[in-house]
């Protein structure tokens, strides 16, 4: 996605589930010396759902690809995103059909190899 290169976003892993991570070199880019903001959260939150729900909702046409959006997503808030080295969002589907996967993300804030729970979100990925 285009969008993850903007921000120098990683992809780790795309088998019914995903994890991408925001790497120091992106502070500049849209987190505050205090805390990231809800944009970023809900950034990462969208592509590793997207990510997830795609691995399982392959396009007929092109199998190694999946043609989805997003349906919906709701998040919670549950820590400020604050003194951490890198965000992290690592999403996993919950249940699937033929057209629509739901998914759920949790995104951690790390530092020094430690995760902490910063925001907990699940949404509905479905086939374009």
């Amino acid at each position: 996605m285009l969008r993850l290169r903007a921000l120098r976003a990683r992809l780790a892993a795309v088998l019914r589930a995903s994890a991408i991570g925001l790497p120091p070199a992106c502070r500049g880019h849209a987190l505050t010396p205090i805390a990231a903001r809800e944009g970023v959260l809900a950034y990462l939150v969208d592509n590793a759902l997207t990510y997830a729900g795609g691995s399982v909702l392959p396009d007929p046409d092109s199998p190694l690809e999946a043609s989805v959006l997003t349906s919906e997503f709701k998040i919670n808030y549950l820590r400020p995103a604050h003194d951490g080295e890198r965000l992290v969002a690592v999403a996993t589907v919950v249940g699937s059909g033929r057209t629509q996967a739901v998914c759920r993300c949790d995104v951690f804030v790390e530092k020094d190899g430690q995760r902490k729970l910063c925001a907990a979100a699940q949404g509905t990925i479905r086939k374009a």
